[in-house]
């Protein structure tokens, strides 16, 4: 165990290049984190706790297996700016991405996104980078044109216009 409970000022963790297969059950008594990077692990499964981290300004799952995020991320929403889940086995943006209003940038590539929930992008107004190359996606949602910020857009190797 990595006894982070006892750590309760931690505003920045790094586990990654580990062989985690689950987030530390301990590491939710972290409330005052604001960067958390899992990169490079073995983690399928998301766990609902992720929702104690009120204060998170950035969060790293590249180079995982995770399948899905929790249905609940509105504890995010006022913090989340950086969410990075490339390399993962994603099948769609789920609509709990909806609370997360204060996203700037947000990649996903190398999953295998088919879709991206409308309800999930409608509130990126602050969202400035987007990357999702090597998906499945057929279509960009029609609520594109609400993300007023947006300066880097990428979506090379998809299955746009089929």
């Amino acid at each position: 165990p990595l006894q982070l409970d006892r750590c309760k000022d931690l505003e920045h963790l790094d586990l990654s290049h580990n062989y985690l297969k689950a987030i530390p059950p301990e590491s939710k008594d972290n409330v005052n984190l604001k960067t958390l990077n899992l990169e490079r692990n073995r983690l399928i499964h998301l766990p609902e706790t992720l929702n104690e981290w009120t204060k998170l300004e950035s969060f790293n799952v590249a180079y995982n297996r995770v399948e899905s995020f929790p249905d609940d991320l509105t504890a995010w929403s006022n913090n989340l700016h950086t969410l990075l889940f490339d390399h993962n086995q994603m099948d769609e943006i789920p609509k709990s991405f909806s609370s997360l209003i204060e996203l700037t940038k947000l990649s996903c590539e190398d999953n295998a996104i088919r879709n991206i929930d409308p309800a999930a992008s409608d509130y990126w107004e602050n969202l400035k980078y987007f990357n999702a190359d090597n998906n499945l996606i057929r279509s960009l949602p029609d609520t594109i044109h609400k993300w007023h910020m947006l300066e880097y857009i990428s979506v090379r190797r998809n299955k746009i216009g089929m």
